[in-house]
């Protein structure tokens, strides 16, 4: 009786767990780890209704220097990954990978390839965003395979390579703002500089955010329009053209926290330089719109919003 009673308690335990991972905003979230001995441990998201049958877009999100190690709850902190947690949906494939350092595009082609031989990938429609580190890696990665990527958005981030000739053969929004004092801002303008010397901007769109801080970009992970804008583009367009007509306004990104997807937000968006800690599943949408907007120390997200270049 004690034995059955037992194996009770597991079968439930298991199946407690596994809902728990279906509830998880509207779709699925899961760890990959050890996929091969040389690449990266990951997330996976598949949307809600998930069908193997059906090609779908792939994202790949990558996180800032704060979430680098070896333990995936971190790539939760903020961004993507938080934002599905959340409840956000998204009509495509995501997959958040953790790095223990720098990102190696090597090693993030070898999981596109891994994704492709796996997953239904529509091979025309992968995108990367990242910040800081993240924004350094999206850039590495386009720069390496721009053949690869249709779309690619880098926040406050840089490219490694002095000479960046692949970043012109991809659409690419990048973003920076004039007061971070984290990632200088030349970073993404010797970027800039380079492909409009180059006559390679014909695919690029770059905005500067007046007075904004580093850690201003994060809520445009929690933004519908920003996948919106990666969405729009494909390798299959003819001729390849970068969306200059979607925009992100100031309101939309002042109130990006105050979006709950129709579940109640858990989490909070922290700077890069913040420990991270967990939030109750009580926490409300205003103590999450408080917190964004003690870090704004009193300016106003429409006074950094700078019109499109």
């Amino acid at each position: 009786m004690r034995k059955k009673i037992y194996l009770l308690i597991i079968c439930l335990t298991a199946a407690l767990t596994i809902a728990a991972q279906n509830r998880v905003g509207q779709g699925t979230l899961t760890t990959h780890k050890k996929i091969s001995t040389d690449n990266y441990d990951f997330w996976l998201y598949t949307p809600k209704n998930y069908d193997a049958s059906r090609r779908l877009p792939l994202v790949f999100y990558l996180h800032g220097a704060s979430c680098c190690g070896t333990d995936l709850e971190k790539v939760r902190s903020y961004g993507t990954v938080d934002a599905l947690s959340d409840g956000m949906s998204l009509p495509a494939i995501v997959i958040a990978p953790q790095s223990q350092s720098s990102w190696e595009p090597k090693k993030l082609n070898a999981l596109l390839e891994w994704a492709k031989r796996n997953l239904p990938v529509d091979e025309s429609c992968v995108y990367v965003l990242g910040m800081s580190l993240g924004g350094y890696g999206t850039m590495d990665f386009v720069n390496a395979y721009p053949e690869k990527i249709a779309a690619a958005i880098a926040f406050c981030g840089g490219c490694s390579s002095s000479k960046p000739d692949g970043l012109g053969k991809t659409c690419l929004w990048i973003m920076h703002a004039t007061a971070d004092t984290s990632v200088d801002i030349k970073c993404s303008q010797q970027v800039v500089s380079y492909l409009q010397s180059k006559g390679k901007d014909k695919l690029l769109r770059y905005d500067w955010m007046q007075g904004g801080s580093h850690s201003v970009y994060a809520s445009y992970f929690y933004l519908q329009k920003t996948y919106d804008w990666l969405f729009s583009h494909s390798l299959r367009d003819k001729p390849r053209q970068v969306n200059r007509t979607l925009n992100i306004t100031g309101e939309e990104t002042s109130n990006a926290y105050t979006t709950s997807w129709g579940t109640q937000p858990t989490n909070v968006v922290r700077e890069e330089t913040v420990p991270t800690t967990t939030k109750s599943a009580t926490t409300t949408v205003k103590k999450r719109k408080e917190k964004r907007e003690k870090r704004t120390t009193g300016r106003t997200w429409r006074n950094w919003w700078k019109v499109q270049k």
